[in-house]
């Protein structure tokens, strides 16, 4: 027998600050400490939530930036992505927004991070897009250029 699938729905949202440098948040799996990622911001779709609802949500627990469901483009993107993370095996539906702040890098604010984000997740940086193009760090989705330039 395989490991548990769980199977959700999840808002991701490409937060870019007022030059165009896209935060990304560092992490892995509880599993396999060793190997760390970058990623999006976003998260699960809560029930009864809707993909710009959740997407606004997860901005804030995760840096602590409040942004209206009007500040969304999108989605841009839609995939299904299949992870491992913490002994099971998910099965992610993403929608991928784009939102921009007004400041340049502002700071962020973890303070509402889930006890397994708390464990899971190290840093987090703005990134530019020439930074991202040449970058040897794995970073998901594989295809984030492209997806920024829709």
């Amino acid at each position: 027998m395989g490991p548990e699938i769980i199977e959700r729905n999840a808002s991701r949202v490409l937060l870019q600050d007022s030059n165009g440098r896209l935060l990304l948040l560092r992490g892995c799996d509880p599993a396999n400490p060793q190997e760390k990622f970058w990623f999006t911001v976003g998260g699960g779709v809560d029930d009864g939530e809707g993909s710009r609802q959740a997407a606004c949500r997860e901005v804030k627990e995760e840096t602590g930036i409040v942004l209206p469901e009007d500040a969304l483009t999108g989605p841009v993107h839609n995939g299904l992505d299949e992870f491992p993370f913490d002994g099971a095996l998910i099965r992610q539906r993403n929608s991928y927004f784009i939102a921009t702040v007004a400041q340049e890098r502002p700071d962020i604010d973890t303070s509402g991070f889930e006890q397994i984000e708390q464990e899971s997740v190290d840093r987090n940086r703005w990134w530019t897009r020439e930074e991202l193009a040449h970058t040897t760090e794995t970073v998901y989705p594989n295809n984030l250029l492209e997806i920024l330039d829709r």
